[in-house]
């Protein structure tokens, strides 16, 4: 049965966080947004266990959108990340202050972000939520592109200027559309679990090399942190088996102490960790952004900020007055725009990936020379930062 039309500016399918934060920024800007969700709200609110760290300049983007104030109190500002490896000198400090920064980023938990950046979403009145709906198909019209939705065992037809895909790694409207990708399995899992510790480090996070693979604590307040374990496949398999008290015990010996006695707060999460990159990023009155677009490896915390720069560079070509924002300019511009910081983030992770977790002999040479180099040198150490904090001036220019 089909029972409702719904005429709107644009279409995002997909009301994570990089399709909510672009609700936000286009709906602030006086557009009819409809915005969709496959899953219920209520399910989707399910705790997620990932720590997400958002870099300064995503933190720009944020407040040039009003976005910042709806989440600011649930960050933690991290100021020092101490980088080391196991049974090996020099370790590394990598501090805001030696570039300037007031913090090397912000971490945030998951789900507390999307909980009030949808609460911020949904205060516009020209902003419609459609969750448990399901993406089905999309065609062309005179007036520009109609999405056919199912809800509620009804069908339902949204009318638009754009749609924008932003579901996600297995994004039906990427394969809807025909957009292929190109895609790389690492055959490893992040291991998430959050743990309190029993000798915090203030605003510092943890980075160590062990030999079963790269192991990171991120702070979240008080006496809490996120763990995250990048293991093999095989390696999982083991750990599994451990239960809380022991897999406890084994973060204590593999972190070095660092942060004295841990103890496990809810359950441990697997991720798989995959780089994945769409072959083209539009087609006709279609747009992708965030995972629908690329995936990249967690290694430089840049999944997410890589997303919310997809949204920056749209705005920053969609004015108020703009009559068709799913013109054929802005779709070729955004491509343009997008392109190179795809193409350079995608090699940064990987290049990161083979030196700092492979096992040859090579790349750990490789690592350790790093890791000298950054232990005697100030400027070095800044240019590490600003490779991997996302605040090139260039993403400040939608702001």
């Amino acid at each position: 049965m089909q029972d409702e039309a719904i005429q709107s500016d644009c279409i995002i399918v997909g009301a994570g966080l990089v399709g909510t934060i672009l609700s936000i920024a286009l709906s602030s800007r006086g557009l009819n947004v409809t915005l969709i969700e496959r899953e219920k709200t209520e399910r989707q609110a399910q705790k997620d266990a990932r720590s997400l760290v958002l870099s300064a300049g995503t933190v720009g983007i944020l407040k040039s959108i009003d976005a910042w104030s709806a989440i600011s109190s649930l960050c933690t500002p991290i100021e020092k990340i101490l980088v080391s490896e196991k049974g090996v000198l020099p370790r590394v400090t990598l501090k805001a202050i030696e570039s300037g920064l007031d913090a090397l980023g912000y971490s945030c938990p998951a789900h507390l972000l999307l909980h009030n950046l949808r609460k911020k979403a949904f205060s516009y009145k020209n902003l419609r939520f459609l969750d448990d709906t399901e993406f089905r198909d999309m065609r062309l019209t005179k007036l520009g592109v109609q999405a056919e939705l199912y809800s509620s065992n009804s069908l339902v037809d949204v009318e638009a200027r754009l749609i924008v895909a932003a579901d996600g790694a297995n994004s039906d409207v990427r394969r809807v559309s025909g957009i292929s990708i190109d895609k790389k399995d690492y055959s490893e899992v992040a291991l998430v679990c959050k743990v309190s510790v029993s000798n915090p480090a203030t605003a510092m996070a943890l980075e160590r090399f062990t030999e079963q693979g790269v192991l990171a604590f991120i702070p979240v307040g008080g006496r809490d942190y996120v763990s995250i374990y990048c293991l093999s496949n095989s390696e999982l398999m083991t750990v599994k088996e451990l239960d809380g008290e022991a897999y406890a015990s084994l973060l204590e010996e593999r972190i070095g102490g660092y942060l004295g006695v841990l103890q496990l707060v809810g359950p441990r999460y697997s991720y798989p960790l995959l780089s994945q990159r769409a072959l083209s990023l539009r087609a006709e009155r279609l747009l992708l952004l965030g995972n629908a677009a690329n995936v990249v490896h967690p290694n430089a915390a840049q999944g997410l900020n890589l997303g919310i720069r997809d949204v920056a560079d749209l705005v920053s070509l969609i004015g108020c007055d703009v009559p068709d924002i799913g013109c054929e300019q802005i779709l070729s511009q955004y491509t343009k725009l997008r392109h190179e910081d795809h193409q350079k983030i995608h090699a940064f992770t990987d290049s990161l990936g083979g030196i700092f977790m492979s096992k040859m002999p090579p790349f750990i040479a490789v690592r350790r020379f790093v890791m000298l180099l950054a232990s005697r040198s100030v400027a070095f150490r800044r240019k590490i930062v600003a490779s991997s904090a996302a605040t090139d001036e260039q993403f400040c220019r939608s702001n």
